[in-house]
């Protein structure tokens, strides 16, 4: 056994270091020194005899494309509080095992794709340790759940995608990434969980079957154009507690029959634009005397009741 130094883009203390690279006849195992912080991008990316690399507790990320195209890595074992960002082992086609703690800070989006570990899971909601990692329709199945103790997930995994009709966010999850439901345009029926904070922009956005929406007591925020082109809701019912409502959050909503609560304290331009059933006061928007709502109606000229607190 053959035994020398690669240096590759690997940090420490914010300069390079050596890697030490042991050859094992036309294969290498990579051994990463302790103290090594951080391992950069394209680190060792194409470096299809690495069959297996050690990675010590030291480590705290891995970047983009560090191990992409490795294609003889069979195993991978992470250190604790590792971030992982996008495409770290993308096509490490031969990579069969992951193991990840449950400390890891971040995982980044096709991280593991065109992995052996990745061609192998089963349609739906697939996962790698707490981190829901990525979604692939199943035959008949319509109505996803997303499961309690999920914090986080993907803005991308279910966009556009036609087949779901409903959606349930649990109350975990506390915030809604920006046009994570976007162009579902068979979503019938969304319902967000308590923990809620924030709905990001166009997270809803033109979802045009959408009808029933149960937004949880916990929003604070509703971004952008949130709700935009969802032009089959009649009914929604905003909780108090809402501070923000943002730019076009429901541009085209036709149908919307909508309240703001006493909570709000801003609302951006075009919130209720081309809601054609308020314009025409089929329908009216509830507000509350002496409120920022109150006020947005009048100055807008939108069709409104008042009802006193």
């Amino acid at each position: 056994m053959i035994g020398f130094n690669h240096k590759t883009k690997i940090e420490k203390n914010d300069r390079d270091i050596d890697v030490e690279v042991d050859i094992i006849p036309d294969k290498l195992t990579v051994d990463i020194k302790e103290g090594t912080v951080g391992i950069g991008g394209s680190a060792f990316e194409g470096l299809e005899q690495i069959t297996s690399a050690t990675i010590p507790s030291s480590v705290k990320y891995i970047g983009n494309r560090a191990f992409a195209n490795c294609t003889g890595i069979t195993t991978v074992a992470l250190p604790e509080n590792i971030n992982i960002a996008e495409s770290a082992f993308i096509n490490c086609s031969s990579l069969e095992n992951i193991t990840i703690p449950e400390s890891t800070t971040g995982l980044g989006k096709f991280a593991f794709d065109g992995t052996a570990w990745y061609d192998k899971q089963p349609k739906g909601l697939v996962f790698i340790g707490k981190f829901l990692y990525a979604y692939t329709p199943e035959d008949d199945v319509t109505d996803i759940v997303l499961p309690d103790g999920l914090t986080t997930f993907p803005g991308y995994l279910f966009n556009g995608k036609k087949n779901i009709t409903s959606i349930v966010i649990p109350d975990s999850v506390t915030s809604i990434p920006a046009n994570a439901f976007f162009n579902c345009s068979s979503l019938k029926s969304v319902k967000t969980g308590n923990g809620v904070q924030v709905i990001e922009d166009s997270a809803f956005g033109n979802c045009t079957s959408l009808k029933e929406i149960t937004i949880g007591t916990g929003v604070k925020t509703i971004g952008t154009s949130s709700f935009s082109e969802c032009r089959n809701v009649e009914t929604l019912v905003l909780p108090e507690g809402i501070v923000t409502i943002s730019d076009r959050a429901f541009f085209g909503c036709a149908r919307l029959a909508i309240n703001i609560p006493a909570s709000v304290t801003e609302l951006g331009e075009g919130v209720f634009e081309n809601c054609i059933y308020i314009e025409n006061s089929k329908n009216k928007i509830s507000v509350i005397a002496g409120t920022v709502g109150e006020t947005y109606v009048k100055e807008n000229k939108l069709p409104h009741t008042t009802v006193t607190q």
